[in-house]
């Protein structure tokens, strides 16, 4: 029977197919060969160990993407590792792709929908056409609704791109109820296209993986050619818009090593960077903490994104049934001694 990875747990034996999302080789101090795997369905990835690698087996890992295994789960660094007895290639056509990828689990059509709602709201009429101009593109919408916004650290499953997008819009919104003097219209079109080149970037027909133009070009070139497209096609967009919008997407990642071409310069593009920052960081730090929990363990393994380890346990939860945020069953917070607090 197929356990899914998101819950695999130790001592648990496996006999059945993964997708190899990565492989490394490497030889022991003593010269034996060994591959450290990272297998994976559409619930989800485990460290894997395959010590004393054979031939056949290393030849499966260098061309399969799903490989058939038998192994045993332990536990390293707080978290699950699979390590491996048996390892032998798996043809793509004897498995259902639906199996190995990740998927979002919130309503797709209710989450693009909410998107034009929310950028139905855009008043600047040059903003507004070039917003009717990337909705009317149903090719693009049709990718806008399917990519992932990661092949690894966030949001990396079938409609990622436009989850990560709604709630960054969402989060938009607040902030300039909060900061009125930000410009409302272009921070909205921002989010919109600040990661809009990620519909060619991934191929996810079969995997999740990068595409030939997401590993020449990039996400960030393949937006400001989407941007630029879009904007000759509508009379009289201003040259100085243009650049605003193609800054948003020069600018998003905050800073060079990052993957900025530019550091933001406006304050909308400042937003939109710690916006985008933040909710990577969130979505990322939710996913690590849920995965793969050990009765007892508070701490996630080693995470790469935040260069650390993480915290999961819920300092609020006890056997009283309390809450976040305060008492279970009472609104109104108490000093020690019953007397309110406000």
């Amino acid at each position: 029977m197929r356990i899914p990875v998101n819950q695999l747990r130790p001592t648990d034996t496996v006999e059945q197919v993964f997708m190899v999302k990565d492989r490394q080789f490497g030889t022991t101090s003593k010269g034996q060969p060994f591959a450290k795997l990272v297998l994976s369905d559409a619930t989800g990835s485990i460290a894997g160990m395959l010590w004393d690698i054979p031939d056949a087996a290393k030849a499966a890992l260098e061309t399969s993407k799903y490989v058939s295994v038998r192994g045993s789960v332990g536990t390293y660094n707080n978290s699950p590792q699979l390590t491996v007895q048996w390892l032998d290639a798996t043809a793509a056509d004897k498995v259902d792709v639906a199996d190995f990828l990740p998927t979002t689990d919130k309503d797709i059509a209710a989450m693009f929908k909410r998107l034009k709602t929310m950028l139905a709201t855009v008043s600047n009429p040059h903003l507004v056409e070039f917003v009717r101009a990337i909705f009317t593109d149903k090719e693009l919408c049709d990718k806008l609704k399917r990519a992932p916004a990661a092949s690894m650290m966030h949001h990396a499953y079938i409609g990622g791109l436009l989850e990560h997008t709604v709630s960054m819009a969402e989060a938009a919104v607040k902030l300039c109820e909060h900061y009125t003097a930000l410009n409302r219209d272009l921070l909205l079109v921002g989010v919109l296209i600040h990661d809009i080149g990620k519909v060619d970037e991934f191929a996810y027909e079969s995997s999740i993986e990068y595409s030939d133009a997401g590993r020449l070009v990039g996400h960030i070139a393949i937006g400001i050619s989407i941007v630029e497209r879009k904007c000759v096609g509508i009379e009289g967009f201003p040259q100085g818009l243009l650049d605003i919008l193609k800054h948003f997407i020069l600018s998003h990642h905050g800073v060079p090593e990052f993957g900025a071409i530019r550091q933001p310069m406006t304050a909308e593009a400042i937003a939109l960077h710690y916006i985008d920052n933040i909710d990577a960081k969130l979505s990322a730090f939710w996913k690590a903490t849920s995965e793969h929990p050990v009765a007892g363990d508070t701490w996630t393994s080693y995470q790469k994104m935040f260069e650390g380890y993480l915290y999961r346990k819920d300092i609020f939860a006890d056997n009283t049934g309390a809450e976040r945020g305060g008492a279970a069953g009472n609104d109104t917070a108490q000093k020690p001694g019953g007397s309110t607090l406000f």
